[in-house]
């Protein structure tokens, strides 16, 4: 007992420590009670662009949640339903001045956006509220993202788990719900794996299988965490990273200098899919599933506006003028349409 005493006291003082999840808990239910609200207010505004449409040629048809357009696009109320900072002010703590002053914009789900600008200006702070890594106080502002969409933040440092490649890539979700080893083979050579990385996937055995007995030693050093992850590049990375992204296929994509890693070759390349992955509602997916899936939202920050030429819309982010639209064509607020 007496051994063990100071790992003990060490690991009680840790878990006694304050946390955020009060916090968190708070806004998370009212998060939940705006995302009621704004959907019924999205369900209100689309009866009412319906009966519209059925006096102008019935352009639109549908029911008070959907709604299907000319092309037979089926768009659902609560896609409608725009991602939003509110009068958002947030500094960290032992700064004497906000990094972020009463930030207000709204964004379209179903677009890719960029967020360019000099260096410690609040790009990063932006994706992080974005993300819920950071929480705005209560008194200083709202950050709101409907509650449907799944948010995945994707920071610019890339850790990886004392595991198989497979594992590195799925994580703990089930592999026949990201679409079988078929589709994550087929992503990882859309990112550009290595022939090694490659190679490495096709011989490691789904989770929840097992190597052969007689070769369990040699499979083991074949796929072990030390072996495949050795001598990696910041490039293969960035690859296993973004390749993390597409196989888990969020709602809401939240990235930090993604491609900063790249040449700009390869990074427009990689632009692409993560556009592709925003157009198609998920890469590689059911093409005839696809007017049912849900809108993907793609945000990523870069340091130079050249690499921003795919998106959507481009931000520039400001300590002194917050958040300014430099690229796309600004957008009239939901609640004054």
């Amino acid at each position: 007992v007496q051994k063990t005493f100071g790992a003990l006291r060490k690991l009680c003082f840790f878990l006694n420590q304050p946390t955020d999840l009060g916090a968190r808990m708070a806004i998370n239910r009212q998060r939940r009670k705006l995302g009621t609200q704004r959907r019924e207010a999205a369900r209100a505004r689309t009866m009412t662009q319906r009966s519209l449409a059925q006096m102008l040629n019935a352009e639109l048809v549908g029911t008070g949640q959907e709604v299907k357009t000319k092309e037979e696009e089926t768009v659902f109320a609560v896609d409608t339903v725009t991602i939003e900072f509110k009068n958002v002010t947030f500094w960290y703590p032992g700064h004497n001045a906000p990094l972020l002053k009463r930030v207000t914009v709204e964004f379209k789900q179903g677009k890719l956006y960029a967020l360019t600008g000099k260096r410690h200006q609040g790009k990063a702070t932006i994706l992080k509220l974005l993300g819920e890594v950071l929480l705005p106080d209560v008194e200083c502002g709202e950050v709101f993202v409907p509650p449907h969409m799944r948010i995945l933040h994707v920071s610019k440092e890339v850790g990886v788990l004392k595991a198989g490649l497979i594992p590195n890539l799925i994580f703990n979700n089930d592999l026949e719900t990201l679409g079988g080893m078929k589709r994550i083979s087929k992503i990882c050579e859309l990112c550009g794996f290595s022939p090694n990385l490659l190679e490495q996937l096709s011989m490691e055995p789904p989770p929840g299988t097992q190597a052969p007995a007689h070769d369990e030693e040699k499979e083991h050093e074949t796929w072990s965490q030390a072996n495949w992850a050795t001598g990696l590049s910041q490039t293969d990375y960035a690859r296993l990273n973004l390749a993390r992204v597409l196989i888990t296929n969020p709602e809401c994509l939240v990235m930090h200098m993604p491609f900063i890693s790249f040449s700009d070759e390869d990074a427009q390349a990689m632009t692409v899919l993560v556009r592709q992955h925003v157009q198609e509602r998920g890469i590689l997916m059911p093409a005839a599933e696809r007017s049912i899936r849900r809108p993907r939202t793609a945000f990523f920050s870069s340091s130079a506006l050249e690499r921003c030429s795919m998106a959507d819309k481009v931000y520039e982010v400001s300590i002194d003028y917050g958040i300014k639209l430099v690229r796309g064509q600004e957008e009239v607020p939901a609640s004054d349409k």
